[in-house]
């Protein structure tokens, strides 16, 4: 009787790994498997044609480039267009429309930029990005729409890098006829608001 429950005991110690490895294993999700998901979601939302709707806001993408990277200087600064997303936008609601400065039920062409800036100089200077325009071909001149926008403080430390996005709004100009951009930024200044470089006029075009 010894025998038979020793045997009972071996067959048992055996089996259950076994058995959790072919049960249990099954359903682990890895970290690769993970960051692959996130990646292609990424990737999906990124793609012309795909719409977004939250809060009474719909989007649909036009063209994003992630990989930009144009850059200009004034004086002491250096400052990069990192990306570019255009995509059109409407507003079901009062609230939605209001936030984007549109008619509700309108569509207008939406461009995000993200955008950083660095102070070369040995001291602390002010540059004022997130109040850069737009101009489009066509003529129609825009400012950033600062309720949307991710805000670049102006005064920068020695040496110091700032990142932030803009986000403009057009109303006259459609998503698919905004190709050449001129960009406008104030001087830089130093504390005693004296001019440190030139007031930026900065053209670049989308690689649509």
């Amino acid at each position: 009787m010894k025998k038979k429950w020793a045997a009972l005991a071996m067959i048992t110690f055996f089996t259950v790994p076994f058995m959790g490895g072919c049960f249990g294993g099954g359903d682990k999700t890895t970290e690769s498997d993970t960051q692959q998901a996130a990646t292609t979601a990424t990737a999906g939302a990124d793609e012309p044609g795909h719409v977004t709707e939250e809060d009474g806001v719909r989007k649909t993408v036009v063209y994003v480039d992630n990989d930009f990277n144009e850059s200009g200087e004034t004086g002491p600064f250096e400052f990069t267009i990192r990306s570019v997303r255009m995509e059109t936008v409407s507003a079901s609601t009062d609230l939605a429309a209001a936030t984007y400065g549109i008619e509700k039920g309108e569509e207008a062409a939406l461009l995000t930029l993200n955008l950083s800036a660095k102070n070369n100089g040995y001291e602390s200077l002010n540059f004022y990005i997130s109040q850069a325009t737009l101009t489009t071909e066509s003529g129609e001149t825009v400012e950033p729409r600062s309720l949307i926008s991710k805000y670049i403080e102006g005064h920068f430390g020695a040496g110091q890098v700032k990142e932030g996005n803009n986000i403009y709004v057009f109303k006259t100009t459609t998503a698919d006829d905004i190709n050449k951009l001129t960009m406008k930024i104030g001087a830089p200044k130093d504390g005693d608001f004296k001019p440190v470089g030139d007031e930026v006029e900065f053209e670049f075009s989308l690689k649509k």
